[in-house]
């Protein structure tokens, strides 16, 4: 593997193996690879849970009237499983929109404060077996016992509505096989003979520092077709997770079909990205610098946070020359709006996405967990960055070479250029 110096690869050798030992096969599904999401926030992010989350996936239902008439009416399903995250409704959807017969359902929810004691204890007895169950707290121990209570239910509801449906033929394509309800309905839908796809709606893996919860994007696929974006990603699946090269195929970057744009190099307006709320802290210390950065030079910072990250909880924007960004508002918006001439990012993969748009991302190397592969482009202290957008000027007399290199870095990485989906889903 790759990652195997990350600090926490111990504890991740570990969730694999409890995930293996917790097996528990519920009319032909596994559920303990159903919740493997669930054993990685617990066991690898240490997650709180709360009495009103526990009660919410106890009294928990999945909508399944529009799955079902969308098998009924077209030979394509596609969904999705996030919500607020805009950016990641249109990637699917920009695929799905190419695949005649298909539909796109957004997965929806409804509560009843109803669920069976007996079972939930029944998955509690099991889960407990294992002394690294035992040894979390009781609120976290009860949570995974709800979340196999929650999928055993869905499987049971699944197999009421579509037993008498001949499903042979059909296609299923989850934005993510390997995590929450999607991963359930992918492992149902195998067993009934529908194929399915793997997607894949960011990029993973590789991790210097610490193992992420997204690392179950590659160990808990559970689609028997893998669409890599890359030909790196595809090496990545390989090497790291061992997985047979035969079952993937490289497919493109479903939101970047064309070829980028020419690099800006001004250098006034800049778009800050950075990742996951597992990586505030090393993106504060870069906050500073970029005040001090705008009061000499004039440059603007304009902040989009991660949906995921509480950056904007732990840095007073109201009294800062920077600007925060709504959260809201897609990376792909901003980008294209022209508004900025240039990004810095932390632990993102929109890095390629900004190189994309024609914005040179300078990178935040502080505490830096994903090793990608770009230009010579990466910082520690404000005279390295001022040193890097100087060194980035001197290309405006010599353009072509520096955009040759920017396309040959994202044909790689992310597959830019490429775009084999319907090729793929519906040969």
């Amino acid at each position: 593997m790759s990652f195997e110096s990350a600090i926490n690869f111990k504890t991740y050798r570990k969730y694999l193996n409890l995930k293996n030992k917790l097996r528990y096969d519920y009319n032909g599904i596994d559920l303990a690879i159903v919740c493997a999401i669930d054993f990685i926030e617990i066991f690898i992010d240490d997650r709180k849970i709360t009495l009103r989350k526990l009660a919410e996936i106890l009294f928990k239902r999945l909508k399944l009237r529009q799955i079902k008439k969308t098998f009924c009416n077209y030979d394509y399903l596609f969904t999705s499983d996030v919500p607020g995250r805009k950016d990641h409704e249109q990637l699917i959807q920009n695929i799905q929109n190419d695949i005649p017969n298909s539909s796109y359902t957004k997965l929806e929810y409804y509560f009843i404060p109803y669920f069976n004691p007996i079972r939930f204890y029944k998955f509690l007895k099991h889960l407990r077996k294992e002394e690294e169950i035992r040894n979390v707290f009781f609120l976290q121990q009860f949570y995974l016992a709800a979340k196999f209570t929650f999928y055993a239910r869905l499987i049971d509801k699944l197999e009421y509505t579509f037993n008498k449906m001949d499903l042979d033929g059909k296609r299923y394509i989850p934005l993510n096989s390997s995590a929450y309800t999607e991963s359930a309905l992918t492992m149902y839908f195998n067993n009934k003979k529908v194929n399915t796809f793997h997607i894949f709606h960011g990029f993973f893996g590789n991790y210097k520092q610490k193992i992420a919860n997204d690392v179950v994007n590659g160990d808990n696929i559970t689609a028997h077709n893998i669409l890599a974006m890359s030909e790196k990603q595809k090496e990545d699946l390989v090497r790291d997770f061992l997985l047979d090269k035969n079952r993937i195929s490289i497919t493109g970057h479903p939101k970047y079909k064309g070829l980028p744009a020419k690099p800006k190099l001004s250098f006034k307006k800049c778009l800050v990205l950075n990742g996951i709320s597992t990586y505030d802290e090393s993106f504060l210390s870069l906050l500073p610098i970029l005040e001090e950065i705008s009061e000499e030079t004039g440059i603007e910072f304009s902040i989009k946070p991660h949906p995921l990250s509480k950056i904007s909880k732990r840095y007073d924007f109201s009294k800062s020359k920077i600007n925060i960004i709504d959260k809201t508002i897609g990376i792909k918006d901003l980008l294209s709006s022209a508004k900025f001439d240039f990004a810095i990012t932390h632990n993102t993969s929109s890095y390629y996405e900004c190189l994309y748009h024609g914005l040179i991302a300078f990178r935040w190397d502080i505490e830096t967990n994903m090793q990608f592969t770009g230009l010579d482009d990466k910082f520690a202290s404000k005279k390295e960055l001022l040193a890097k957008i100087e060194a980035f000027k001197i290309y405006s007399d010599n353009a072509d070479v520096l955009y040759n290199n920017i396309k040959k870095i994202l044909e790689y990485n992310i597959g830019i250029g490429i775009n084999n989906y319907s090729k793929e889903i519906t040969k």
